[in-house]
């Protein structure tokens, strides 16, 4: 893998990008040129619903974008590439679809696929770093590459945005769909289910009202018996207090006769 002094070198001698590419490192005092490795960085993005390409764009879960990478590739013929998915973008859930190696000799633009498989939206905006770029030595000069790109500026063709979307394998529309079908093949066993749930319930609740009339009715029967205590008490209450009036008064009758045998006998 070439790194350090070497990676510079190959660098700015123009054996990895173009003129205007490297004029653009030198003006940037060769920032995105790591240890080991290049960062990579947006130039256009674009979606299913963005077909001429935006510098700016919130990714919501599940969509798919194509980024436009602003470095131009000019490889040497000694010299392959390997792109990576940043970690910068990795932790928050954003996926890289088609990492994999450059061919040595190839010319133009590259462009990265990318998943948010994450749960919140994800802000891109042109010069963003996107891609991590490995250099390496071939053992041999390889021959020229022969799938030129002859018109650098249509990197994305709409036949590509036509094969993306906003919902990442279609699963809003996939898994209905699932489900559905699933409920259909099992529509006997449901069919089954709710019979024997109505049989059941026809069961129950007659069995649950006989019990439940049986203790309304020993619940009323059991009132009428507090109530007919309640009145007896009450009846004893009376004759009690009848009783002791009456005995009251004898008492005050005997005290009279008692006060007037004495007057008399004096």
């Amino acid at each position: 893998m070439i790194s350090n002094q070497d990676l510079l070198d190959n660098v700015h001698n123009g054996r990895v990008f173009d003129r205007k590419t490297l004029k653009a490192f030198l003006a940037s005092d060769n920032k995105q040129i790591q240890e080991a490795s290049i960062d990579l960085t947006i130039n256009r993005i674009y979606s299913f619903r963005n077909d001429n390409g935006v510098t700016y764009h919130r990714m919501k879960p599940g969509e798919t974008l194509i980024i436009e990478v602003r470095e131009v590739m000019k490889l040497d013929c000694s010299i392959a590439g390997i792109v990576f998915p940043p970690n910068s973008l990795s932790k928050f859930g954003i996926l890289m679809t088609n990492p994999g190696h450059i061919d040595p000799g190839f010319e133009g633009k590259i462009t990265i696929y990318l998943v948010n498989m994450g749960c919140c939206e994800h802000v891109f905006n042109e010069g963003d770093k996107v891609a991590t770029l490995l250099l390496f030595n071939t053992t041999k000069k390889c021959n020229e590459y022969s799938n030129k790109i002859i018109d650098y500026e249509v990197p994305v063709n709409k036949k590509q945005l036509e094969q993306i979307g906003t919902d990442f394998a279609g699963l809003k529309e996939r898994i209905p769909k699932l489900i559905r079908n699933y409920l259909a093949k099992q529509m006997g066993v449901i069919i089954v289910l709710i019979g024997f749930f109505l049989t059941l319930v026809s069961v129950v609740i007659p069995v649950i009202l006989v019990k439940y009339d049986k203790f309304y009715d020993m619940h009323v029967h059991e009132l009428e018996e507090v109530n007919k205590l309640r009145n007896t008490v009450e009846e004893y209450k009376k004759q009690i207090g009848e009783l002791r009036r009456s005995s009251e008064l004898k008492a005050h009758i005997e005290v009279s006769k008692e006060v007037k045998t004495k007057k008399n006998m004096e």
